[in-house]
């Protein structure tokens, strides 16, 4: 059973792949997703702080 609540970009994206692939639906994880998974999220290292000082993204 999956714990939605704990899974991971990297996970999500590997069980959604599998179960369209079931369904014969070839996928391509693309934009931000990739860089995400792929780099580790480094920007997170940088956001936390900035979201420590109230600093708000859009």
């Amino acid at each position: 059973m999956i714990d939605w609540t704990k899974i991971s970009l990297k996970e999500f994206a590997g069980y959604l792949s599998k179960e369209l692939r079931k369904k014969g639906i070839e996928t391509v994880l693309v934009g931000g997703a990739c860089v995400t998974i792929y780099s580790e999220n480094p920007l997170s290292r940088v956001f936390h702080p900035l979201k420590m000082i109230n600093l708000k993204f859009t």
